[in-house]
């Protein structure tokens, strides 16, 4: 209590001072005195068409290159990066056997009418692309130069080509209607696989539409359905990131394209 006391008599002590030093001022003031405590502060005024000062910049923050690095190297099976940083690994545990091509007339034929037919609808491939990459595995005579899954969007194509095939002799070379050209584009998808990328977004939208041109509704509402959460784990759905322009606008094509298949 006594402690109490002691610190009320000090601020009590503190308040009145500082009144008295205030009607003080004011006194000055009313009489035309100047208040001597101001401090004067120089007031700079620009001149005329002076530049103005310029402000220095905050410093530029370290690249995080490094950060993203680490974060894929040790948070593997714990974490893994968003759509617009993450690094599609390859997956050597996934060989399938790779099925025979088509002879080249016949292929080139079925190429040929998928272009005037459904890519003109639902461009969802880079056309030059895919051909320049279509005549290297053609020089080459088989699918072991290029990853399982384009081998997989390429009978994908195949197979919905042949649909609008309208060639007696092709025809009748496929009696199928394409179904083992998509039994191939299946076989060489990885059932298993956590690193996706637009080629297999790419083959089961394509999957997608032959089952549907065969009436296979269910089937076909199933593998949209799966080629919509691959495009959604891989980003198609977002329109910023670190892309090339040739790439956004490729994952933009394949985004809506499923969205207009669907409706």
């Amino acid at each position: 209590m006594q402690d109490l006391e002691k610190q009320l008599l000090v601020a009590k002590e503190q308040i009145r001072k500082l009144q008295n030093g205030q009607q003080t001022k004011e006194h000055m003031l009313e009489n035309g005195a100047t208040d001597s405590s101001a401090p004067d502060i120089p007031i700079t005024v620009p001149d005329l068409n002076s530049n103005p000062q310029r402000r220095p910049r905050p410093p530029v923050t370290q690249g995080l290159a490094g950060v993203r690095a680490h974060l894929r190297n040790y948070s593997r099976g714990v974490f893994k990066s968003p759509p617009p940083y993450r690094q599609v690994g390859f997956q050597s545990n996934f060989s399938p056997q790779l099925p025979e091509l088509p002879p080249q007339s016949v292929a080139d034929a079925i190429l040929a009418q998928y272009y005037q037919t459904i890519h003109s609808v639902i461009p969802i491939l880079h056309w030059p692309q895919f051909v320049q990459r279509y005549e290297e595995v053609r020089k080459q005579g088989d699918l072991s130069g290029v990853p399982p899954c384009w081998g997989s969007v390429l009978f994908a194509v195949f197979a919905c080509g042949l649909l609008y095939t309208v060639d007696p002799q092709i025809k009748a070379s496929y009696p199928d209607n394409g179904r083992s050209f998509i039994g191939y584009s299946r076989q060489l998808t990885d059932l298993f696989n956590d690193e996706f990328t637009i080629d297999h977004a790419q083959s089961a939208l394509l999957t997608s539409i032959f089952l549907t041109e065969l009436n296979c509704k269910s089937a076909a509402w199933t593998w949209l359905g799966s080629s919509v959460r691959i495009a959604q784990d891989i980003g198609l759905h977002r329109e910023s990131g670190p892309w090339p322009v040739v790439e956004g606008e490729m994952r933009r094509r394949v985004w809506w394209g499923m969205y207009v298949w669907d409706r």
